[in-house]
């Protein structure tokens, strides 16, 4: 598990939120289907291996499932002003910049 996604459960944890991860694409959208009515809010980082944030976006939305409209904050070290504006085309409903502010990301979680 990666460090920024263990830090980010951990403060998450300790404010109440149960919390599920992902390794990966792949196995975010396996979890969409498997434990749909577990899952309220993605935190979804946007450059991954395999498949990227955009794709789980797209296969989350096009799935018709629990969780076609569960609100996504994106999550990316590439945040210019374009990549944000692709970011909310594609779905999300904010954007965190990497490194996580915690402030920042309790803030956006607490408001999806």
């Amino acid at each position: 598990e990666p460090l920024v996604t263990e830090l980010a459960r951990d403060i998450l944890t300790k404010y109440g939120y149960t919390v599920l991860t992902a390794g990966g694409g792949p196995e975010a959208v396996r979890l969409f289907a498997e434990r749909a009515r577990e899952i309220s809010l993605v935190l979804l980082d946007m450059v991954m291996p395999e498949m990227d944030g955009f794709d789980v976006i797209a296969r989350l939305r096009e799935s018709g499932g629990l969780n076609a409209d569960t609100p996504v904050i994106a999550c990316s070290a590439n945040v210019l002003p374009d990549q944000i504006e692709a970011y909310r085309r594609a779905g999300t409903a904010d954007v965190l910049a990497k490194p996580i502010d915690v402030r920042a990301m309790l803030n956006a979680v607490a408001a999806a």
